[in-house]
């Protein structure tokens, strides 16, 4: 969890506090994203399964001291070579209203989900929010990164900063996010460290947006949405098809 939320901090500074000492090839790594060939860009099995695991939220705020975060944690395994997956979620759903000191839980779910067709879906048949974003930056060689990272004991990263007409073109057109007034978009790409070679197995991606839209008493709601992704390293693969196995066994059941 400490990891995630590192990730999540970084997706929002990265642009003030970044130190570039090496670039890394953005474009040949955004080609690859949009071949959709996920054994060349994940550290897969030799039987193509990786783990995986996620963080998506929603966050939404008024003027009135109102909050509400939907939080979806995912964590189970893939196929790449048939792009289907199986393991558990965790959602949770908060309010804090004002003059409250802590949130309030709503709502919490702990079952199996699926990941095929591009959607993850409940046991139950409920979809979740949650984006398997490797497949979902297309056109992304076409804008700079804002920052390089890349220390010497640090894998590196790329951070992007997108303009809303980028928004629309790379992210939105899967998203189909509605808004009335937008804020920024911004992207990380993690990749995992390989001594002498240049970097192109991911390990994460993040995707954090802050928009306004109009409620239904015509205010406007100040909204933050977060997906992350996250792979295992090829070393950490070695059971993933056992444990994707398990894994929809345990949905089936």
């Amino acid at each position: 969890m400490k990891k995630k939320l590192n990730i999540a901090i970084l997706i929002v500074f990265a642009v003030q506090f970044s130190s570039c000492t090496k670039e890394i090839d953005y474009v040949a790594i955004s080609k690859k994203l949009n071949e959709g060939d996920l054994s060349k860009i994940m550290n897969a099995n030799e039987d193509k399964y990786v783990h995986l695991s996620g963080m998506s939220f929603i966050i939404t705020e008024n003027n009135f001291g109102y909050k509400k975060t939907t939080k979806e944690d995912i964590s189970g395994c893939l196929s790449i070579s048939d792009n289907i997956g199986y393991g558990r979620v965790e959602k949770s759903v908060n309010e804090k209203i004002k003059n409250s000191e802590k949130d309030s839980l709503v709502e919490k779910i702990n079952t199996e989900f699926i990941y095929r067709n591009e959607q993850y879906v409940c046991k139950n048949n409920e979809k979740l929010f949650s984006v398997f974003l490797f497949g979902k930056l297309q056109g992304l060689q076409n804008v700079k990164p804002a920052a390089y990272t890349y220390g010497l004991d640090q894998p590196p990263s790329l951070f992007y900063r997108l303009n809303q007409k980028e928004f629309e073109n790379i992210i939105n057109d899967d998203l189909k996010i509605k808004y009335d007034h937008f804020k920024y978009a911004t992207i990380l790409i993690g990749f995992h460290y390989l001594t002498g070679e240049e970097p192109s197995r991911i390990s994460q991606i993040g995707i954090g947006i802050d928009y306004e839209k109009k409620n239904d008493q015509k205010k406007y709601d100040k909204i933050h949405q977060y997906y992350s992704i996250y792979i295992s390293r090829k070393e950490d693969n070695e059971s993933a098809k056992y444990d994707f196995v398990l894994d929809k066994k345990r949905f089936n059941e």
